[in-house]
């Protein structure tokens, strides 16, 4: 939502908040950007993209709650919607990386205790 298509903002602090918030993107890009790099580590990159789409979540809602405009904004909800289905990709591609384990090994069958 940009602030020249009509909306506004509640307050000077509802718009700190809003600040505050999309100051903790930039860093998140750059981490991912960074686990990028060889040597690849799937589940790193993994997490890393999951923090920025927490990032950007907590953004749409510290914005949706600070802006006098009704919450119809459907292309942010698809494109949320898309960034999830990027990240199930992710998280497939880091757990076929993980090596099989073997099974945990049974434990032998207890005996009942008799009550005497």
């Amino acid at each position: 939502m940009t602030m020249g298509s009509g909306a506004r903002v509640k307050s000077p602090t509802s718009l700190g908040d809003i600040i505050v918030v999309a100051k903790r993107i930039s860093p998140r890009v750059d981490d991912v950007v960074r686990s990028m790099y060889p040597p690849l580590d799937p589940k790193l990159l993994d997490a890393r993209a999951a923090a920025l789409l927490l990032s950007v979540s907590h953004l749409v809602l510290v914005t949706r709650s600070a802006c006098r405009q009704p919450a119809a904004r459907h292309w942010v909800e698809r494109s949320l919607a898309a960034a999830e289905e990027h990240m199930a990709v992710l998280r497939q591609a880091a757990m076929a990386t993980e090596p099989e384990r073997p099974p945990a090994p049974s434990e032998p069958p207890r005996q009942e205790q008799s009550a005497i």
